[in-house]
């Protein structure tokens, strides 16, 4: 038994998880709305093979009033990173800021490895249009904001990994692989009909299209410069 559990140990690299994820996400003048799906899958490397388990998680975050949601690739990782520079700096800039650098510096040394011990899993991170992405939303000053960090990587022709951080704010946000996502995304008339309907709707059609990757529960919370409403969440998140 204890030969066993030495080998398995030897032979197991790495617990990752990546979220499938579709979020939804908008800004009014005095509120914000965010939702999200609750599928992630762990991946388990023993050597060059890969066992995938799918699990229901928690994918909206709260450090310090500054909430967070980390979708696509390195899901535990981004999460990690973001949860200790929410606690130790002051101010969504700076947390930014922190943020991209961290994830970069810690980042590279991973694929490096997974290059070495790993490579198809390897090349499917480097041939992501996207490999990690965080939504940072809340209030500051009493001004809402929803910025997105989302990280590239490419290898060089002389091998050399290269990690790019790129920063956006905006008003509304969508990560989902449906093209009718993002038709119906920026239609107001989706919106007039409350922003709980929409990102019921818009979630809801990225499940019926991947259930296996995207799924129920959708948990929503509001924001105001003084409260937050969680419309709905599940127990285990609370």
């Amino acid at each position: 038994m204890k030969s066993a559990a030495l080998i398995l140990v030897l032979h197991i690299l790495f617990l990752e998880s990546k979220t499938q994820t579709c979020v939804a996400g908008k800004v009014y003048q005095d509120s914000i709305y965010f939702g999200a799906d609750s599928r992630t899958t762990r991946y388990m490397f023993y050597g060059s093979r890969i066992d995938t388990t799918p699990e229901v998680t928690c994918k909206i975050h709260c450090i310090k009033n500054i909430y967070f949601s980390n979708i696509h690739s390195l899901a535990d990782h981004s999460f990690l990173i973001a949860k200790k520079v929410c606690e130790d700096q002051i101010g969504v800039k700076n947390v930014i800021t922190v943020f991209e650098k961290e994830f970069i510096r810690q980042t590279l040394p991973i694929l490096e490895k997974y290059k070495i011990q790993n490579p198809s899993y390897y090349e499917s991170l480097i041939n992501d249009s996207i490999l990690c992405q965080t939504i940072f939303f809340g209030f500051e000053e009493s001004l809402p904001y929803m910025i997105s960090v989302l990280f590239r990587a490419r290898q060089l022709l002389t091998g050399q990994i290269n990690l790019k951080a790129e920063a956006h704010d905006g008003i509304l946000f969508i990560g989902g692989e449906v093209r009718e996502i993002d038709t119906l995304f920026s239609n107001e008339a989706l919106w007039n009909q409350g922003p709980v309907s929409a990102i019921d709707k818009l979630i809801g059609i990225e499940i019926n299209s991947h259930p296996k990757e995207v799924s129920y529960p959708i948990d929503i919370i509001k924001l105001t410069k003084s409260e937050k409403i969680w419309i709905r969440r599940k127990q285990m998140c609370e």
